[in-house]
């Protein structure tokens, strides 16, 4: 073969290789913004050592409970929180900007998912109404989406403001209002330690003992 023919050939299939993995590639632009922002059960702000998260349940989660076992995330941060007030709401989540490969996430419904120490927050939003809340696959145009949880409050900030009819707080409380703005409050996820269900369980049998000794 031809020693300029066989480079441009070279040259051709590299061009087409970084081609199709660029196009696998799906972004997702996520935050919360001026709006919305998110609290403890306290009030106060979220602080800057809680994790913030983007992804998938592959099974579908029960409204009430906490299990992240089935939750797949796409991109999460430790460090994406203010802990100082802005405009008057608590913490919130400056933009983020993840690209990687669709892998399992294209098409799947998209969650957000917040922790700090005890307390959790999961939501997400239905990607019929707003596709924003779906990963989007690598050959879609575009191929990014931009969910954002001021997309689960009806805004703008005023003491109105409520939950969106399409969206799901599946574990946490809905928005509350503060100076002008709408937070979402995280529920602890406390899980009794075995000793204390054993002093529990010691407790009961006490008690129908003694109970037994009246009778």
């Amino acid at each position: 073969m031809n020693k300029g023919i066989k480079y441009l050939v070279v040259g051709v299939l590299a061009a087409a290789t970084a081609m199709s993995v660029r196009a696998a590639n799906i972004e997702i632009d996520w935050s919360a913004s001026d709006y919305t922002g998110f609290a403890l059960q306290n009030g106060t702000p979220v602080p800057d050592n809680a994790y913030a998260s983007v992804g998938y349940f592959s099974t579908a989660p029960t409204a009430g409970s906490s299990d992240l076992s089935a939750y797949h995330a796409f991109a999460s941060s430790t460090a994406v929180f203010n802990t100082g007030s802005v405009s008057g709401y608590p913490g919130f989540i400056p933009e983020e900007i993840s690209s990687y490969d669709q892998g399992a996430f294209g098409g799947q419904q998209l969650y957000f998912v917040i922790t700090s120490g005890t307390q959790e927050g999961i939501y997400t939003f239905s990607p019929t109404q707003n596709a924003n809340w779906k990963f989007p696959h690598a050959g879609d145009i575009p191929n990014s989406s931009s969910p954002d949880i001021e997309q689960l409050v009806d805004l703008p900030g005023t003491a109105g403001n409520v939950l969106n009819g399409n969206a799901t707080v599946i574990y946490g409380s809905g928005p509350q209002y503060s100076a002008g703005s709408s937070y979402m409050l995280l529920q602890d996820t406390v899980v009794p330690e075995p000793s204390t269900w054993v002093l529990v369980g010691t407790g009961l049998l006490g008690l129908i003992g003694l109970a037994r000794r009246r009778s």
